[in-house]
């Protein structure tokens, strides 16, 4: 009688297996905390400015917030072979504490937009850690799992994020959403001192590159403030000028020995180069969207601003059903089809919902983000994987930690391109009635801006397509 057939393990299921399943909460905690902490801010800046004051500076609330996290992601993953994981772990835990007591306490939004900025360097560190500690202690074969569970998370937060900070306004007050950080940073910090394993740290730690951080932050910094601005040629200025720093962060880090980034990390002459690039242009092209697409779709179908974000929310959801349905391929060869298909799928998606909005349907627009987010899906986790698992032993961190703030700077940069391209295409003409722009003018220009951006996502997936046999070669680290 023939042995009964072995079922493959499921490796889902190991995820909380007893060996990683601290592991598994840290990152859950880690992504719904920089998700729920990205979108409450939208629902409670009403609010805040009502009791405060100070609208003409409440863009800072979000400007400070991604300045930081990318600011310090940066540091967090090149200091964290220097000090131990566990002790940068807490100092980012303690950050997070102090900036949301500060914001839930402030008495002016001076305050406030401290806080928040605080609240980016923790959560940006956490998230870069969180990055480095699965590369560190995951098996690469898990890492589509963990990716594709924290698809789940974010887009659970996407949804309920703007639902729980409006229900802690409403019932409570806005100070609410600040303050419920305090027993999360508690429980973050008693599953740490468990699930990461200690380290050594050195004797004697490189010192800051201050001069590196400080083109990093300005440059940000300047660009952040590009969403004050509405003047095309101001707008050309502030972009030119912090790219212009950006770049010089970028040549002193290569030239030094104690790099904040990994070595090269766009020269698409390796798989990792090549999947960093697409981890930085695929949130570019995404911007556009991001910025102005609710307040196209109230402007054109007069939708409420819950409809409006439920529309957007459809590709978070299609994110989320297909990288868990891919999340299983674990041949490297499909891998790379993955990445050229995605980032060609959202490219193509995002010009389908433009021309949605040129023709005024909206269930064309759904469709097309419907598109975005499968591509996404398909596409993202193993993205990630290549950078984490073909990086070299030496540098594994570091590259690992800077996958989120490369995503961010993206974001950063795009909504700033973002802007200058509804400028220059007349998005803000007309004369809106109850809407945020023109109706007519939103379907016109709206949609030729979001050509202009599904252009830059098709330039990722050229860059896809040199992903080839012999990047193969490159060892996996497992």
């Amino acid at each position: 009688m023939s042995a009964p057939t072995q079922r493959p393990p499921d490796h889902f299921n190991k995820l909380f297996s007893k060996e990683f399943i601290l592991l598994s909460m840290l990152n859950i905690l880690i992504v719904g905390s920089h998700a729920v902490n990205s979108y409450v801010t939208v629902t409670i800046v009403p609010s805040i400015v009502v009791d405060l004051g100070g609208r003409e500076y409440m863009f800072w609330l979000f400007a400070l917030f991604q300045v930081g996290s990318i600011v310090a992601g940066v540091v967090a993953g090149s200091y964290k072979n220097q000090i131990g994981a566990r002790n940068i772990f807490s100092i980012a835990c303690l950050i997070l504490l102090f900036g949301s007591l500060l914001g839930g306490m402030a008495n002016h939004l001076t305050l406030v937009i401290l806080g928040r900025g605080l609240q980016g360097i923790g959560e940006g560190m956490l998230l870069s850690l969180i990055y480095i500690l699965v590369a560190d202690l995951l098996p690469s074969k898990l890492l589509p799992r963990m990716f594709a569970l924290s698809s789940v998370i974010w887009s659970v937060a996407a949804a309920s994020g703007p639902l729980f900070a409006g229900v802690m306004d409403q019932f409570i007050s806005w100070r609410a959403a600040f303050l419920f950080n305090v027993p999360l940073v508690l429980i973050l910090l008693a599953i740490a001192w468990r699930a990461i394993p200690k380290q050594e740290a050195k004797k004697q730690a490189d010192p800051l590159p201050i001069k590196r951080l400080v083109l990093l932050t300005v440059g940000l910094l300047v660009m952040g403030a590009a969403g004050q601005f509405t003047t095309p040629a101001i707008l050309a200025v502030i972009i030119v000028t912090s790219l212009a720093m950006l770049a010089g962060f970028m040549w002193l880090d290569n030239k030094a020995t104690n790099r904040l980034l990994p070595a090269r990390p766009f020269t698409q002459d390796t798989a990792v180069s090549i999947c960093m690039t697409m981890i930085f242009l695929i949130p570019l092209a995404a911007s556009a969207g991001n910025v102005y697409f609710a307040s196209l779709l109230r402007s054109v179908w007069d939708l409420s601003a819950l409809q409006a974000g439920y529309a957007l929310a459809i590709i978070a959801f299609a994110w989320t059903t297909v990288a868990w349905l891919t999340n299983k391929i674990d041949d490297p060869i499909i891998e790379f089809r993955m990445i050229q298909l995605g980032s060609f799928s959202y490219a193509v998606g995002m010009a389908i919902s433009a021309a949605g909005l040129y023709f005024g349907s909206l269930g064309i627009v759904c469709f097309g983000f419907a598109v975005q987010g499968a591509a996404m899906g398909a596409s993202s986790q193993f993205n990630r994987k290549v950078i984490i698992t073909r990086a070299s032993q030496a540098e594994r961190s570091t590259t690992s930690g800077a996958i989120a703030p490369t995503s961010f700077t993206g974001a950063v940069i795009g909504a700033a391109l973002a802007g200058l391209t509804a400028q220059m295409f007349g998005l803000f003409e007309g004369t809106p009635t109850s809407s945020v722009f023109d109706p007519d003018i939103a379907r016109t220009s709206g949609s030729m801006m979001m050509l202009v951006f599904a252009g830059l996502a098709f330039c990722a997936n050229l860059i896809s397509l040199r992903l080839r046999q012999r990047h193969l070669a490159a060892p996996i680290q497992t």
